[in-house]
């Protein structure tokens, strides 16, 4: 058997969506089985996967969920910040926000930061999520801050 090399990501200067679901330890115990919760994340995660994970002209775009978080991040390893990868990330992030929305019927608060990004499958370490998980726990609305 081949032996898996564990994927590694390592942005620097990047900008980083975080996104909160609202009200998500209630939509957890609404569910009458854990299993069922853990089925409708399953299908959530797959969806944000299919709409999110993006490499197009180059702009590379990779999404992580964690319980009631999304976090969205431009790789600037393949690409470097630019008006186009900017355009693509914004659009992203507010298409995330009307999915969510349309998915768990349920509102999400989110804001993006900037700094650097390493994420390995045991790790995660990022000045530009602390930044954007600071800006996020400010707001007292719904909805998405730069």
């Amino acid at each position: 058997m081949k032996e898996r090399k564990p994927h590694k990501y390592y942005f620097k200067e990047t900008l980083v969506g975080f996104f909160d679901i609202m009200g998500y330890s209630s939509y957890l115990s609404s569910e009458s089985e854990f299993d069922s919760a853990v089925r409708k994340q399953t299908e959530l995660v797959a969806h944000i996967k299919n709409l999110l994970t993006t490499d197009f002209l180059g702009i590379r775009i990779f999404p992580w969920a964690l319980s009631d978080s999304i976090i969205i991040v431009i790789d600037t390893s393949s690409s470097p910040l630019n008006r186009g990868s900017l355009n693509l990330f914004f659009f992203l992030c507010a298409a995330l926000m009307d999915a969510l929305l349309g998915f768990l019927n349920t509102p999400i608060r989110g804001a993006i930061g900037g700094g650097h990004f390493f994420k390995s499958e045991e790790v995660l370490v990022s000045t530009a999520l602390v930044d954007a998980a600071n800006f996020e726990k400010e707001q007292e609305w719904l909805g998405a801050v730069i």
